[in-house]
């Protein structure tokens, strides 16, 4: 579920809505969360173990998880597991990752 709103004191406006991903089902992945502009946030998962498989992309969605798109296919760090994730304050579409255990 995601909360349409940004007031967590108002849990009444709680609601599912539907989330459509491109990117793989994964675990151990890193998430970040941005502000686009007031009362809009963009979400970002980095990284993580999917399957058999350690994708090295980050995904972007600024409605919610509504839609997602692909930033980078490829990261120069490489496959990620556990990573920290965050967004730079006032540059939504810039992320910095801290740590996390790199897969050979």
């Amino acid at each position: 579920e995601v909360s349409p709103h940004l007031d967590p004191a108002r849990t009444e406006d709680w609601a599912s809505v539907a989330v459509s991903t491109k990117w793989s089902g994964r675990e151990r992945f890193g998430t970040a969360v941005g502000t686009v502009q007031p009362g809009r946030m963009a979400l970002y998962v980095c990284g993580g173990r999917a399957g058999h498989g350690c994708p090295e992309d980050v995904w972007a969605s600024d409605d919610n998880g509504g839609s997602w798109y692909c930033m980078c296919q490829h990261t120069p760090f490489g496959c990620r597991l556990d990573p920290g994730l965050l967004c730079v304050p006032g540059h939504y579409e810039q992320l910095v990752l801290c740590g996390g255990w790199s897969v050979v």
